[in-house]
């Protein structure tokens, strides 16, 4: 199976369910015209077909809009699927692109995607209600979707290196407190707010990191001209290899995703599975996953939640919030998922499905 840089989700449930007997062949977008149905018809018929992320295969490739073309040609593999008998599953891992030039069409072609699914998983209750709100919610769709949680990531990056020496590679001392942005930049995951809050913040051992690499050149700008205002700010605008992952989460002493919209985030999932606490707002998965630490939440309607957060993550005890943080994810293992996604949504021991986007 072949390996997703930046992002293990579809490996990871994968192998849990290989763990089951699940034999699961991954089906890459490009290189034909109808790559669902071109791997349908190899040697290894599969049982059930699993779309994750639809946006690969609604972009012309460096296109800003999603084409009614592609969404077509989308629609119509899937109906020859479902005319072979093949099951057709979709994780909504978000309802629309984030950031998408025309969410209606996005949305218009969701319902349409739903009505020919078997099933549909969400990874929490608010994502069920926000999908059935989206997608019509009416009861045979309502039928279809299952609750399955975001599995965990221990043990899915390298983790043997000591916070004292991670912060050492980063040019940051023991003694300060660190704040952590992790992940790609990209508008709705709210960088720029947080430069914003941090720079009110006072004392000269308080630090912020930056790590990942930009989707654009205009946030990439706007990120370093605010970044500059404020010398106690560290940036790493770079894709940041696996091996290299520990070193943040280790050096850091809260993570600190200050999304402007959300459904799903790998990315305080990963946060939690290094046990750090998180700094997040209240919106989409995010309470139901941070059930032990809801006083570092905020409200993504107030213009000061995020500042007050930030303020109230200083003096809170951090350690003891992160290791509740990891409690709560150790028992999200894939094998669990695995199983959870075998029974409730699958029932078969073949699976193809596309690789991820990213995170």
């Amino acid at each position: 199976m072949p390996s997703t840089p930046g992002n293990p989700y579809l490996d990871l449930l994968a192998g849990g369910l290989a763990e089951h007997g699940v034999r699961v062949d991954m089906a890459r977008g490009a290189g034909h015209v109808l790559p669902f149905v071109a791997a349908s018809l190899g040697k290894r018929r599969p049982d059930v077909f699993h779309l994750h992320w639809t946006q690969p295969y609604l972009y012309w490739p460096r296109a800003g809009r999603p084409s009614p073309l592609l969404g077509w040609r989308l629609l119509a593999q899937l109906r020859l699927l479902r005319r072979r008998g093949i099951r057709i599953v979709w994780t909504l891992h978000n309802i629309a692109a984030h950031e998408s030039d025309d969410p209606a069409l996005e949305t218009g072609l969701s319902r349409s995607i739903a009505e020919l699914c078997n099933a549909l998983i969400v990874h929490c209750t608010a994502a069920r209600d926000a999908a059935l709100a989206e997608l019509g919610g009416s009861p045979a769709l309502a039928e279809k979707v299952h609750v399955i949680p975001h599995g965990n990531y221990i043990g899915a990056y390298p983790d043997d290196i000591a916070p004292a020496e991670a912060r050492s590679r980063l040019g940051l001392d023991p003694g300060q407190r660190v704040f952590l942005f992790f992940g790609r930049l990209r508008r709705y995951k709210g960088a720029q707010d947080l430069l914003h809050a941090f720079r009110r913040l006072p004392g000269d051992h308080l630090r912020l990191v930056l790590a990942g690499r930009c989707r654009s050149d205009d946030v990439r700008r706007e990120v370093e001209r605010l970044a500059r205002q404020d010398e106690r700010v560290l940036t790493r605008l770079e894709y940041v290899p696996d091996d290299d992952v520990q070193l943040y989460m280790r050096a850091a002493d809260v993570a600190v995703l200050p999304f402007r919209d959300v459904l799903t985030s790998g990315s305080v999932v990963l946060a939690m599975s290094f046990g750090l606490p998180v700094v997040a707002p209240s919106l989409g998965c995010l309470p139901e996953t941070l059930t032990g630490q809801a006083h570092l939440l905020y409200d993504a309607e107030d213009p000061n939640g995020l500042g007050r957060t930030l303020e109230l993550a200083m003096s809170a005890d951090l350690s003891a919030i992160g290791a509740s943080n990891r409690a709560a994810v150790e028992p999200l293992d894939w094998a669990g998922i695995g199983r959870q996604t075998m029974e409730r949504a699958y029932g078969v021991d073949t699976l193809v499905s596309e690789p991820a986007a990213g995170p």
